[in-house]
């Protein structure tokens, strides 16, 4: 079988990395919800990245990664 060749779409440099991060976001209750994980690569437009439990599409959140020394 014949692989079609990917085409990149991405428009930044991906920078393969792990790293702790951890998000927040309000739930419609007005409650502080979390969850944690690690990123998988960072760009100057996103972060890949792997979390304990699935974040609902559109949410707002806010984050913070961890960079080690």
């Amino acid at each position: 079988m014949d692989e079609v060749p990917k085409i990149e779409r991405r428009k930044a440099l991906r920078v393969a990395t792990v790293l702790p991060i951890c998000f927040e976001w309000y739930s419609p209750e007005s409650e502080i919800r979390h969850t944690r994980g690690s990123t998988k690569d960072i760009s100057r437009f996103g972060i890949y990245c792997y979390l304990e439990n699935p974040l609902s599409p559109g949410l707002h959140v806010d984050f913070d990664v961890v960079f080690r020394r």
